[in-house]
């Protein structure tokens, strides 16, 4: 359960997201309530700089590039500052949903590289003023983060979450399908951090072993509908 204020869990440095040119990243989520700035989710972010690499949020009204209350891949850099978008309807606040982004950083237009799926099926996608880049964002040593993203400082999200999933890695739709039904990671090859969230207080990464540094978030009462 995440405040929306200060709540985060930070997890050590995944360099292997660090200019990947395949990456997945899904999560169950249920936003309790919209708060009045961009809300991050979950990713690798920077500390103290507009630096995303491949993390998930939602945006507000009048956010940049439209990102418009959207389930949003962040793709932040010095360079190139942009998004893909799920609908707007696909946030409904008290609801439990899935959310899976796949990027494939080899596509020819912006919808070849990014797909998104909700509850398992495939998303149209908005997305930014610049073009998708070809690589994610290189945020160096800084930490992925569960609960926060960063717009020159961090923006904090007001979410349950429950089984983060990453991998290096472009799931088909039919491998996010199936990770949508399940907790446990169906699929294992690539896999660089599993979260499943049901575990108090902890939020252990079962996969990586990455450290976490647990900052007030506590275990909701609810969990995802597996």
């Amino acid at each position: 359960l995440l405040d929306g204020i200060n709540d985060t869990a930070t997890y050590t440095d995944i360099a292997a997201i660090d200019g990947a040119t395949n990456y997945t990243i899904c999560v169950w989520a249920k936003r309790t309530a919209a708060t009045a700035l961009l809300e991050g989710l979950v990713g690798k972010c920077s500390t103290s700089t507009w630096l995303n690499s491949g993390t998930l949020g939602s945006g507000v009204s009048g956010a940049p590039n439209s990102a418009a209350d959207k389930m949003t891949l962040w793709f932040d850099s010095s360079a190139n500052w942009t998004n893909a978008n799920m609908p707007a309807a696909t946030i409904v606040n008290g609801e439990w949903h899935h959310y899976a982004f796949t990027y494939d950083g080899s596509g020819v237009t912006d919808a070849d590289k990014v797909k998104g799926y909700w509850d398992g099926a495939a998303q149209t996608l908005s997305f930014g003023t610049l073009a998708i880049p070809a690589t994610l964002p290189n945020s160096g040593t800084d930490p992925f983060r569960i609960g926060a993203y960063n717009v020159s400082g961090l923006n904090y999200g007001q979410f349950d979450i429950g089984a983060v999933k990453a991998w290096n890695a472009t799931l088909t739709a039919a491998e996010c399908y199936n990770e949508m039904t399940s907790k446990y990671p169906c699929r294992t090859t690539n896999l660089l951090i599993w979260i499943p969230g049901d575990d108090g207080n902890a939020l252990k990464d079962y996969f990586g072993g990455n450290a976490v540094t647990i900052t007030e978030a506590v275990q909701a009462a609810a969990s995802p509908p597996f």
